[in-house]
C-alpha cells in the first residue's frame, strides 16, 4: 500500500454576522427627469392663437429652454408662454427663451389673412411637486444590478471582498474569559452592489433613483499569513424611511446584509492507499438492502 497526498480547504475561523448601514438622499434629487419635444407647426392669422404644448400634471414644475423658429411667413410670428405674449420671431429667425415654470405654450400669426409655418423645440426640466404629508408606504427599496434590473433578492450580484492593507493583517491580542490570550489578525471587507427605491403615488411611479453602495468594515478572525478569506453574502433587506426637515424632505434606506466569512488556507494531507470491493449482491440480501 502507498501513501496519496490529498490537497483540501483548512478552515482556520468562521463567523457570521449581519452589518447594517444607511443611505440617504434628496427627494427633490429623485423627482427630476428631463424630456425633449421637438414638432412643426402651421397657423393661420384667422383663427388666432394655436396651442402647442400644456401641461397635463398639476403636479410637475416645468423649467427649461423653448425654441422657435419661423419657415413660412411674411411678417411674425407671436409666442405666448401660459398665455401671455413673450417674443416674436420673423421669417428666418430662430430665437430661444428659457423658463422656470412652463404651463403652456401658444403661436400666433401676427400677418393679417396669412399662414405663417414653422418648428417648436422644448427641453423641460420636470420636477415633480411631491406633497409634503407622503408615507413610507408610498416607498418601496428593493436590489437591482448596476443597470437597474431587478434582481428579486438575487443576493449573487452583491460583492464581497477583502481590502488588502499596505503593511498586511494587523495582529492584535485578545484576552479569553479563561484568562488565555490569543493572536488575532484584523480582516478589512468590502462590499457593493446597488438599491433602488421608488416613490409611487395613486399607483403611478413618481419617480426612482438607483443608489450605488460600497462600505467597509473591520473583523479579527484566525487569518494568519497564507490564508485566504471567503466571504459571502447570505440574505439582503432594506427599510425605507423618510426625514421631513422643514422645507427639505429626504428618503434614507436602512440596508441589512447577512454574510459568512471564513478565513481558509489550502492544506496538503496523506492518506494510506486501500482497496475496497462491493459487497455481493447475496450478502445485502440477507441484510435487508433494497438492491
Amino acid at each position: 500500500m502507498e501513501d496519496i497526498c490529498l490537497k483540501a480547504p483548512q478552515v482556520f475561523d468562521w463567523i457570521s454576522k449581519e452589518s447594517n448601514f444607511q443611505l440617504c438622499f434628496k427627494l427633490s434629487d429623485c423627482c427630476m427627469n428631463t424630456d425633449r419635444i421637438c414638432n412643426t407647426f402651421k397657423v393661420s392669422w384667422s383663427t388666432g392663437a394655436k396651442r402647442l404644448w400644456t401641461n397635463q400634471s398639476l403636479n410637475v414644475i416645468n423649467t427649461g429652454t423653448i425654441t422657435v423658429s419661423l419657415s413660412q411667413g411674411g411678417g411674425k410670428l407671436d409666442v405666448l408662454l401660459n398665455g401671455n405674449h413673450t417674443f416674436s420671431v420673423t421669417q428666418g429667425e430662430i430665437r430661444s427663451q428659457t423658463f422656470e415654470d412652463l404651463q403652456s405654450l401658444e403661436v400666433r400669426c401676427a400677418d393679417e389673412a396669412g399662414i405663417c409655418r414653422g418648428e417648436y423645440h422644448l427641453s423641460l426640466h420636470q420636477k415633480h411637486a411631491v406633497p409634503f404629508t407622503f408615507k413610507e408606504d408610498t416607498l418601496e427599496c428593493y436590489l437591482v444590478d448596476s443597470s437597474g434590473e431587478t434582481l428579486e433578492r438575487d443576493i449573487c450580484y452583491l460583492e464581497c471582498s477583502e481590502v488588502h492593507q499596505r503593511n498586511g493583517r494587523l495582529v492584535e491580542e485578545f484576552l479569553m474569559p479563561d484568562g488565555e490570550t490569543i493572536e488575532l489578525q484584523r480582516v478589512v471587507l468590502r462590499k457593493e452592489g446597488w438599491v433602488a427605491i421608488k416613490l409611487q403615488q395613486n399607483n403611478e411611479e413618481v419617480c426612482k433613483e438607483i443608489l450605488p453602495f460600497s462600505f467597509t468594515e473591520q473583523f479579527f478572525l484566525c487569518a494568519p499569513e497564507g490564508t485566504r478569506i471567503e466571504c459571502e453574502i447570505t440574505s439582503f433587506s432594506c427599510i425605507p424611511v423618510v426625514h421631513h426637515k422643514k422645507s427639505c424632505c429626504e428618503i434614507c434606506i436602512n440596508v441589512s446584509l447577512g454574510q459568512s466569512i471564513q478565513s481558509v488556507l489550502d492544506t496538503t494531507f496523506t492518506v494510506q492507499e486501500n482497496f475496497c470491493t462491493p459487497r455481493s449482491l447475496e450478502m445485502n440480501k440477507r441484510k435487508g438492502s433494497c438492491i
